[in-house]
């Protein structure tokens, strides 16, 4: 079976990259590298520098949309077995804290108020689903998740 793929030589292997390259068309950046003299691993060198740069400058607008993580350990009323992770982010006039695990938000003026709000709605949430076990499935996971994590 193996016979029916026969292993080119080094000599083809090479013929057949040069065939290759004929054929893919470079970007017109890097044919305009290659007009000024930037021999080919100097445009491999400047075209990972421009990726690296194009990164650099997304990973700046995504940190600037994001303020940061944080985690809650307390709630105004009840302990946590284990905290919660919450992201914040910046809205138009307020801050955005919001569970990494449920989606329960908390809406402020500032990022302290805004976990403040997050707090309480998850205390909220907490104990409207204590009250009864009629729920759906959906709901009903989400109460088990908070069993697991706040003590009554």
């Amino acid at each position: 079976m193996l016979e029916d793929y026969p292993v080119a030589s080094p000599y083809e292997q090479e013929r057949k990259l040069k065939q290759l390259d004929d054929v893919i068309v470079q970007p017109a950046w890097q044919q305009s590298f290659f007009a000024q003299g930037l021999s080919p691993v100097e445009t491999r060198e400047l075209d990972f520098y421009l990726r690296l740069s194009a990164l650099e400058d997304i990973i700046k607008k995504l940190s600037q949309k994001s303020i940061g993580y944080v985690k809650i350990e307390l709630l105004p009323n009840k302990k946590l077995k284990s905290p919660f992770d919450v992201v914040i982010e910046p809205d138009s006039d307020g801050f955005l804290a919001r569970l990494v695990d449920l989606p329960l938000y908390g809406y402020g003026d500032d990022i302290k108020e805004s976990i403040e709000m997050l707090k309480r709605e998850i205390e909220s949430l907490f104990e409207d689903l204590m009250e009864s076990n009629d729920f759906t499935d959906d709901w009903l996971r989400i109460k088990e998740f908070l069993k697991k994590r706040i003590c009554r």
